[in-house]
């Protein structure tokens, strides 16, 4: 009988048992791929809504929220303001307790007028309303002999021409609402127009809606 050496006898055995053991291992591997799919594509579908949680805290006060119209202030002689009084003047008009537009009452910009979506004019021809105006841009001067004045632009569509971009401003707003020979307001038909600043009128309020 013929005999295998001890080291070829040990070499072969070790050769049939890796073969099934790789076999299994592949096998196992497709088995996980497989699990691996089924998982997935499981869809989880949602639970019943849990208890409402406590209430968080308040929000900052009027952070966002925009001013709009809200009316004009007294016309009565009495409370009527010049353009050159000053600009806490023009607002204390708005917050005068008469009114009832509260006490964040202001002049409204010419942009918060165009935006609120009850626009109306003063409803006296007698009197304007002051307004502020909203400078979307300015361009300098077109040519060499232009140069030294600029164009100011309101969003209202008006246009001013000055020395430059501050002058042209300062004619809508009565020199920052301390003198000078123009500001802007608002008249019963709701156009825009320059005001002598000497003149008494009602002021434009807008408040912070609710």
């Amino acid at each position: 009988m013929l005999k295998m050496p001890h080291g070829l006898v040990a070499l072969v055995a070790v050769t049939a048992l890796a073969v099934p053991v790789t076999a299994y291992a592949a096998s196992l591997q497709t088995q996980l791929d497989a699990l691996q799919a089924q998982i997935d594509a499981i869809v989880l579908l949602p639970g019943p809504p849990g208890d409402t949680g406590p209430e968080g805290p308040p929000g900052p006060a009027g952070g966002d929220v925009p001013y709009r119209f809200v009316g004009f202030s007294s016309s009565e002689a009495v409370d009527l303001v010049a353009g050159d009084e000053g600009l806490p003047t023009l607002y204390a008009a708005c917050q005068d307790a008469g009114t009832g537009f509260g006490p964040d009452a202001r002049m409204c910009t010419t942009e918060e007028i165009l935006r609120s979506p009850n626009i109306e004019g003063t409803q006296d021809v007698t009197l304007k309303a002051w307004i502020y105006p909203t400078i979307i841009g300015f361009t300098a001067g077109a040519n060499v002999s232009d140069m030294a004045f600029s164009t100011v632009l309101d969003f209202s569509g008006l246009t001013e021409r000055g020395q430059d971009e501050v002058v042209a401003a300062h004619a809508w707003t009565c020199t920052d609402w301390t003198g000078g020979p123009s500001g802007l307001s608002i008249d019963e038909k709701a156009r825009f127009q320059k005001t002598s600043c000497n003149e008494s009128n009602m002021v434009t309020c807008c408040a912070r809606a609710k």
